[in-house]
């Protein structure tokens, strides 16, 4: 058997929290290249909190883990991906070598790959995500090659071979709405010591995010229990829906920042650093808050639309949350040095226990009926002290849609894409035909979605008739997965060539 150690180098130019591992069959060094945040032990590195004791390192051993790492166990190697969905590791081999990154632009630069310009379908592969874990799909085509995309399973690496193998399952006792509180409160305290651990070399504090929703709001509040005191409130979710949850923070005694959901436009070139994880970019809007993301654990509520339903639907233990909002954030929160913790994954796979719990007769004054009904949150946030018309009365949810130009792209960010598109268009396949209807259709969309609150039903219907066919001219040439390769392409150059 071979006895492994690490070989740690540290990237000062790299994103604090990206890293890259190489392993080589045969061979008992194990070289890791990190970002200067990225904390690291003789037997075990990491970006990330978990629900135990920081100094003993055993990331590997919980369900309940956000960020990754790597962990030496008896002539083995893991490699832990996040407890969620909104994060993944990334796999190449080449040349009997296994590459392994939490970064996709960073494998891609360390192992001198491109993506392929003329694949069209990268978008269906992130998709996938959202119809749970058998059914993603895990290799990304590349123009030689492929990438695995892993997302909530971790790696044994024993010298030859890189095996997957799945997560702990801890069944919990989760009979009623008490047992289901304290598991969250008390899963809240352990990593809440965990961020603070004097052992790190760069300890986190709590960011929590707050709307008029129900998910948000759930989360701030039993995340107080653990050291919460600030959280984070964007004035709109949409273009004129006001979601400032300033007074539900105030109710929960929060401290609380208000930001501007296209504040994001004051930056420099920002749109890559969101399209490379998920080629959608819809959460840019967390650009505002900049610096005050930095060495933070940021608590969200991504995939409450679904474990926190009423009704739940499918009921299964493959995290089929519907949707993949929030793996926009896994490649800036390398760059900004934050960890990103979305609160409802905590006891996921045991949903049915959950979705029974919301349907139980002691949940049924806090069951405003309807089909945005969250007995569990607001059981939650009412007793924490937040009156019951100042949240979960009206479903909006908050994303920035810039790619179908629901929302405008910042100036510096349209102009570098459509440079990039010209100079690329034979690359890409795409026809001077095709580039014209494609920038006329989004030229389109804009206008079409921007009047839709001020329009009458019927005349709503006409115009979604049109969207749909614009919508399907963007896709038919393409237009879907050209802002994914024209990120990549930008964000590796962040990654210097080892």
């Amino acid at each position: 058997m071979i006895e492994f150690e690490f070989s740690y180098e540290k990237v000062s130019e790299w994103p604090p929290l990206a890293w890259l591992c190489i392993c080589d069959c045969e061979s008992s060094l194990i070289r890791v290249y990190h970002g200067p945040r990225v904390e690291v032990q003789p037997k075990w590195f990491c970006e990330a909190v978990w629900d135990s004791e920081y100094q003993a390192g055993n990331f590997d051993q919980t369900d309940c883990i956000f960020g990754t790492g790597g962990r030496l166990r008896s002539k083995s190697i893991h490699f832990v991906s996040s407890g969620s969905t909104v994060d993944r590791l990334h796999v190449i081999t080449k040349n009997d070598r296994h590459f392994i990154s939490n970064s996709l632009p960073c494998i891609l630069e360390a192992a001198d790959l491109s993506l392929d310009p003329s694949f069209r379908g990268y978008m269906d592969l992130f998709k996938s995500s959202r119809f749970g874990l058998k059914k993603l799909s895990s290799e990304m085509p590349l123009a030689d090659g492929f990438v695995r995309l892993v997302y909530y399973t971790n790696l044994i690496w024993d010298g030859t071979t890189l095996t997957d193998y799945s997560k702990p399952f801890p069944r919990h006792s989760l009979h009623d709405f008490s047992d289901y509180f304290n598991f969250m409160r008390d899963s809240l305290k352990r990593i809440g010591n965990n961020l603070t651990d004097a052992g790190r070399s760069t300890p986190y504090t709590w960011l929590g995010t707050i709307s008029r929703g129900y998910d948000s709001p759930t989360c701030a509040a039993l995340a107080k229990y653990a050291g919460l005191q600030r959280v984070l409130t964007f004035n709109e979710s949409r273009p004129g829906v006001a979601d400032d949850g300033h007074d539900i923070a105030r109710s929960l005694g929060l401290d609380c920042v208000v930001l501007d959901r296209l504040g994001w436009h004051r930056n420099d070139l920002i749109e890559p650093a969101f399209l490379v994880a998920d080629g959608q970019g819809k959460e840019v809007s967390m650009a505002a808050a900049a610096g005050l993301l930095d060495n933070t654990v940021l608590l969200t509520g991504f995939g409450g639309d679904y474990v926190w339903n009423r009704n739940p639907y499918p009921i299964n233990e493959d995290l089929h949350r519907g949707d993949y909002s929030g793996l926009s954030l896994s490649e800036y929160r390398l760059h900004r040095g934050f960890i990103h913790l979305p609160l409802p994954y905590l006891a996921m796979r045991q949903v049915s226990d959950i979705a029974r719990i919301s349907q139980s007769d002691e949940m049924i004054p806090w069951d405003t009926q309807g089909p945005y009904t969250r007995p569990i949150c607001r059981r939650i946030v009412e007793e924490a002290g937040v009156s019951r018309n100042q949240f979960g009365v009206k479903k909006t949810g908050n994303s920035v849609r810039f790619l179908i130009s629901q929302d405008a792209w910042s100036k510096s960010g349209k102009r570098a894409f459509l440079n990039w598109l010209w100079a690329k268009r034979k690359e890409t396949g795409l026809s001077c035909l095709g580039w014209v209807l494609g920038r006329s259709a989004q030229l389109i969309i804009g206008p079409i979605i921007s009047g839709k609150e001020q329009r009458p039903w019927p005349v709503n219907r006409i115009f979604h008739r049109i969207y749909t066919r614009v919508v399907a001219i963007v896709r038919r040439y393409g237009f879907e997965d050209m802002p994914f390769v024209w990120a990549v392409e930008c964000i590796r150059k962040k990654y210097k060539r080892l």
